[in-house]
This record gives C-alpha cells, structure tokens and sequence, in this order.
C-alpha cells in the first residue's frame, strides 16, 4: 500500500543522490591538485607521531624530584660583611650571593649546620618566631640588630613541618634526636644566609653538631639527612675549613697545606674515610686545634649528606682573608 509505494520512492531518491553527490565529488577532487591530495592523507598521521611525541607527552625522566646539591661555606669571622674592613671578604660574599642562582630552583627550606651551636644530642630549632642570636662580642653596636642582614628587616621563618622530618630521619638512623623551642638564630646561620637571601629567604631549620666531635657520627648526620635533597630541601654546612684563633692575622698566609688536603679529599672518591680521618692530614690540628673542631664538622655533615650520590660532582672555591686560607664546597 502506501508505505510500499514510499519505500520504492525513498530507495530510488535515495540512490540518485548518491550517484548525484559522487559525481559532485569526483569533479571536486579532480580539480585538487596531486600533492595536496598527498598531504590530506598524511596528515592524520603526522598527528598521531606529535602526540606521541616527548614534547607532548611527560615521562617519567620530567617528572624526576629535582635534587638539591649541599654545599659547605666558609661563614667568615663575626658580622663580618657588615663591619670597618668588609672588603677583605668580598670575594667570599660574591660566592655566597651567586649560591642561589648555581640551585636547581629555590628550596621550598634549608637546614643550616651551624658551628656555632653544640648539644649532647643532635637538636633541631622549631621555634616558630625566630629571632637573632648575636653570639659574639666586640663588634660595632648596629650589628647587633637586624637591619644590616636583612634590609626589610624580617627574619626568615622556621619550617616546623621540615623539623619534624629532620627529627624522624635521624630516630630512624638510630639518632636520639629532640627539638628545641626556645633558640634563636645563631651567627653562623645569618651571616653567610643573609648574603645569599637579603630579603624573602625561604624558610630555614638549625641542625646542631654534638658534642662528642667525633667525625664518624657527623658524617652518619648527615647521611641520615639526604632524603631531603629529594624533598626540595637544600642542606647547608656553615663552618670554615680553617678555623685557629692563635693564628689570627697572621703576618703570612697560613692553612695552604692543610686546604689543599682537604680539597683533595672532598674531591676523591675515597672522601668518607679521608674526612672521617682527618687528624692524619697534614697540619690538621694546626688548623683545628685538639677540641676546637668544631668549624670542620659542618663539612662532615654535608659530605655525609651528598656521598650516597654516584655522579657526584665537588666544586671548590678557596679564599683568603686575615691570614688564612679556607675553603667553601657545593656538591651536586
């Protein structure tokens, strides 16, 4: 009936135009030339190799944690580049300032080592509205405020979430450590940190040495600290590689011998055993007298920190100033 009378007429509209739009498209691609025919061909193709391309698509190798070097710098004597006679450390101040742009990218924190605090077991700063602590004396009355290190006047602030994990790190590697809540800032942190991070410095953590001075316990400090490379974490020793006040502007350079040893040493492969047996090195205790090394430990630390890494690579930087010669590492 009527819908029998409509399929026929469906199914014959339906192939004339068919045959209508084949012709139309024949016509059409005849006028295409060749080659553009070519390239709408391959062009899906191209396609598909750009997306699967490593521009396009991470890998694992982008998405790696950037790791932190640590470094061990010379802090100089007192407030040092804010005092009469600067000049003599301004190529050490032109070392620390450039640190921050020799970094993978800013640390989301830094732990300092600082020389210049010593507890029974090692302590980490957790007080959360730090302060300077102006340990030493003699010096003009301005350097004890804040201004002339941090021109805005703002003390960088703590990372109670990063001392935490320093704490858990070292119970793990069988270390009894503990946080203290009432220490400031030592000097050994904020001269040298205030030349790298004059103002908007990331937040910084006080690791203390121990008492004991052994060179074997502050490399394993530090060993037990190299997860926090991985965390965006930069780990800094702050000592001097020479540190003997009787020798206090010398009238000729002294220290050479034991430096370069200890360059040597930093730089060999063999770096662990030659620290952890630094007595033997050539005018080691003229540099360090008997009970008086604790300046050289925060390079134990760093060392212990960054020997875990096989690429390893050792730069050195050698200084003089008031009749010594010492030495500042970054390893990466």
């Amino acid at each position: 009936g009527i819908n029998a009378e409509y399929g026929t007429q469906f199914q014959i509209r339906t192939n004339f135009d068919l045959r209508f739009v084949s012709l139309l498209s024949g016509a059409f691609l005849s006028t295409i030339p060749p080659i553009l025919l070519v390239l709408s061909t391959l062009l899906p193709l191209f396609v598909l190799l750009f997306m699967s391309s490593p521009l396009s698509t991470p890998t694992a190798e982008t998405n790696k944690p950037t790791r932190q070097p640590v470094v061990f710098l010379p802090h100089g004597g007192g407030p040092c580049f804010v005092i009469p006679g600067a000049e003599r450390w301004q190529p050490l101040r032109d070392w620390l300032s450039a640190i921050p742009g020799l970094l993978p990218q800013r640390p989301d924190a830094i732990v300092v080592v600082s020389a210049h605090w010593l507890e029974d077991k090692p302590t980490v700063t957790v007080k959360t509205n730090t302060s300077l602590l102006y340990d030493y004396g003699g010096f003009p009355p301005e350097t004890y405020s804040v201004e002339p290190f941090y021109i805005d006047g703002k003390v960088p602030a703590s990372s109670p979430a990063v001392a935490k994990r320093i704490v858990q790190l070292l119970k793990e590697a069988d270390f009894d450590a503990q946080e203290d809540d009432k220490r400031d800032f030592d000097h050994g942190m904020f001269v040298p940190m205030s030349i790298m991070y004059p103002t908007d410095s990331p937040p910084i953590v006080q690791l203390s040495l121990c008492n004991s001075l052994d060179a074997e316990e502050h490399v394993r400090l530090g060993e037990a600290l190299s997860a926090l490379r991985d965390e965006n974490v930069l780990i800094v020793g702050s000592g001097m590689s020479y540190h003997n006040m009787r020798n206090l502007r010398s009238s000729s350079v002294v220290g050479g011998e034991f430096d370069e040893w200890l360059t040597d040493a930093v730089q060999s492969n063999d770096r662990r055993t030659k620290l952890v047996e630094w007595e033997n090195a050539p005018k080691a205790r003229h540099a360090h007298p008997p009970r008086a090394e604790e300046h050289l430990l925060p390079l134990h630390v760093a060392v212990g920190a960054a020997n875990n890494q096989s690429d390893l690579a050792v730069d050195a930087k050698s200084f003089q100033a008031i009749g010594w010669q010492f030495s500042g590492f970054i390893l990466k």
